[in-house]
């Protein structure tokens, strides 16, 4: 924009960002520039493409487990299609795929976040090789990496959708001992044990009628859906979500999906994208909408999809809200 006033249909070039880091950003012109740009130029932002594919490091080469791997790629790859791609060992990669001789499982294939790392292999899936054929070998790590994917494609759509929402959204706490329910401060990650509760306290300041849904996505790369429902002008909703288990520790998010309504139309529901959480040893074996299936693996296949407005016109946009929750055991 050659001013920050301008209409957006005044635009004199259209960019896209190929690079954004936290102070400089790298454009690439969709077009000719003009010669001379204005020394006011200013951005505004039309759109968004997330990339939902999964980037998978190779493990180091010259294991058992590894040589398993290498002879079930084929395989591996012919299954996933363009959902998983996967790069060299050490590689920047969303996981690594790692062999670890000296743990519990040598023979196993250990899925690692995308530092590399495992502080705690208890809580770490891995899939183990000695006892499957190739093809077996294939159709489980597919079927775990896809599922990892499928949680943190959610993720990835939850932080780059924000933005204004029109709805007032706060998390609130209780436990046994203390029944009364109170404000979770979630300007930092809180830390919740065991029969601690999540409930919701949300408000539709707007106009127009809006639909949430509450989605949990836990450490264990679970996702559940506690809540839909439709909040007209006005009203407020006061509602019980979850309650803290043992069943594993970790980095929880609570991600709120709103999207505005249109008259006499069914209630959004998202609770096609819920599934179990992954299993840690594997043996033998409307615009955000269409977004949200893709991060779910619906039956389309692109790797990304764009979250521009494309021309609907409905008053608010679809926001998303997440929320980041410590489990800990109790102490």
């Amino acid at each position: 924009m050659a001013s920050a006033a301008d209409p957006t249909d005044a635009a004199i070039a259209t960019v896209e960002l190929t690079e954004v880091g936290t102070f400089t950003a790298t454009a690439t012109p969709v077009g000719a520039l003009p010669a001379d740009l204005p020394k006011s130029l200013t951005l505004r932002k039309l759109g968004e493409v997330i990339d939902f594919s999964l980037t998978v490091a190779l493990p180091e080469p010259g294991s058992a487990p590894a040589g398993a791997l290498q002879a079930a790629m084929e395989a591996l790859t012919e299954g996933a299609g363009p959902r998983l791609a996967f790069v060299a060992p050490g590689q920047d990669a969303d996981l690594w795929l790692a062999v670890i001789a000296d743990s519990s499982r040598p023979d196993a294939l250990w899925i690692l976040p995308s530092t590399g790392l495992a502080d705690d292999l208890s809580g770490t899936p891995s899939v183990s090789t000695a006892d499957k054929t190739p093809a077996e070998l294939a159709e489980v790590l597919d079927d775990t990496l896809l599922r990892m994917s499928k949680a943190l494609n959610v993720l990835k759509l939850g932080a780059a959708v924000g933005g204004e929402t029109g709805v007032e959204v706060g998390l609130r706490t209780r436990n046994p001992a203390n029944k009364t329910l109170r404000d979770m401060d979630t300007t930092g990650v809180p830390r919740l044990i065991p029969d601690d509760e999540v409930h919701i306290d949300a408000t539709n300041t707007t106009d127009g009628p809006v639909d949430l849904n509450v989605l949990y996505v836990g450490s264990d790369f679970s996702i559940s859906h506690m809540f839909k429902g439709r909040l007209q002008p006005g009203d407020t909703l006061k509602q019980g979500l979850l309650r803290i288990t043992d069943a594993a520790f970790g980095r929880d998010r609570v991600i709120l999906v709103m999207t505005p309504a249109k008259p006499r139309s069914a209630v959004e529901d998202l609770g096609f994208l819920a599934h179990d959480a992954v299993d840690l040893l594997r043996g033998n074996a409307s615009a955000l909408k269409q977004a949200l299936k893709e991060a779910g693996f619906g039956e389309t296949t692109r790797a990304a999809v764009s979250l521009s407005d494309e021309g609907e016109d409905s008053g608010m946009a679809p926001a998303i809200l997440q929320f980041e929750i410590d489990t800990v055991p109790a102490e």
